[in-house]
């Protein structure tokens, strides 16, 4: 798995790459002093992740969580890529309002995506934070619930830069729509 990331270097190579890849049993993964890149996809039963003090980058996909892992909170990798469900994503763009943002928001950088599964496009969706300098952006509207409804009205087509002060400007630009 060779993404390309941000600075164009492929994301998930380098030095010890750990995939971790369907394993519905999985309950913990822990000390791996060295890891620096780690792949985990669809393991619905891990709770434990820790012990991983050189880890730079982290990919978690599982379009079947509803929340995001507790185990978030036990590592600080540099970068984490998440891919999951339209419900779980709307949640994340709510940034600090939002019952997940204690679980991403020290790290360093967060890309989140969802698919458009009615259209069939990939990574449609997304929320793309970085603690600092502060920077959240998102294409999916702060008036959407979790509900997953992919309504014009809950996911926008466009980017939208949301900084701390535009975050409670925005939501009060959209009651003033709704009204």
């Amino acid at each position: 798995m060779a993404e390309e990331f941000e600075t164009g270097k492929p994301w998930l190579i380098g030095t010890a790459l750990a995939p971790v890849i369907k394993c519905p049993g999985l309950e913990r993964i822990s000390n791996l002093a060295n890891l620096q890149n780690l792949v985990i996809m669809r393991c619905p039963e891990l709770k434990v992740l820790e012990g991983f003090p050189a880890l730079q980058r982290f990919a978690l996909e599982d379009y079947d969580m509803k929340t995001l892992p507790g185990y978030l909170q036990n590592v600080n990798p540099r970068d984490l890529r998440l891919e999951c469900d339209i419900s779980l994503l709307t949640f994340i763009a709510r940034g600090k309002s939002s019952p997940e943002w204690d679980k991403f928001s020290h790290i360093k950088q967060v890309k989140a995506y969802a698919d458009d599964l009615d259209s069939h496009i990939e990574r449609k969706w997304y929320v793309k934070y970085t603690s600092d300098p502060f920077s959240f952006k998102t294409n999916i509207s702060l008036s959407a619930d979790a509900s997953g409804d992919e309504t014009e009205e809950v996911l926008l087509d466009v980017v939208e830069e949301i900084s701390r002060d535009e975050i409670e400007e925005e939501r009060v630009n959209v009651e003033q729509l709704r009204e």
